[in-house]
This record gives C-alpha cells, sequence and structure tokens, in this order.
C-alpha cells in the first residue's frame, strides 16, 4: 500500500518519504516491539508494553497516529 507521504510493507514497516524515517514493528518472544529511525539514522526500539506506560516523543506520536490512521483507512 503506498500514498504520497509513505510506504507499507506488509504492514510491519512504515517508510516516510518526506524524512527518510521509519517505524517497524516486530515480535519477539510474545511482545511487541516498535523500531524508530529518525532523520539522522539512528535507531531506537520500544516494548509496545512500556510506551503504553511512558508515553513517547511528539515527533513518535504523530507518526504512530498517522500510521494507525492509514491502516484504518485501508482495512474500510
Amino acid at each position: 500500500f503506498q500514498n504520497n507521504k509513505t510506504f507499507f510493507f506488509i504492514f510491519q514497516q512504515v517508510n516516510f518519504y518526506h524524512d527518510h524515517t521509519k517505524l517497524i514493528l516486530c515480535t519477539q518472544q510474545d511482545e511487541y516491539l516498535l523500531t524508530y529511525i529518525n532523520e539522522e539514522r539512528t535507531s531506537t526500539t520500544f516494548q509496545l508494553s512500556t510506551l503504553l506506560g511512558t508515553g513517547c516523543t511528539a515527533d513518535l506520536r504523530s507518526r504512530l497516529e498517522y500510521a494507525l490512521n492509514m491502516l484504518l483507512q485501508r482495512c474500510n
């Protein structure tokens, strides 16, 4: 699935074309992990359960919200 801002690859990776950042979702031993690669190509991996408790930066949150909205549109 592709639009003018992002590219979804089997709904596990989201690439943001305008700044080349990425969100990557995977599982490891029954835990969901999210890796965020920022504009400087620095990657940070979070347990989703930890993000739910501690929150995240506004930058990461906006990308997650955008990805969720794109997925929801795709499902409808």
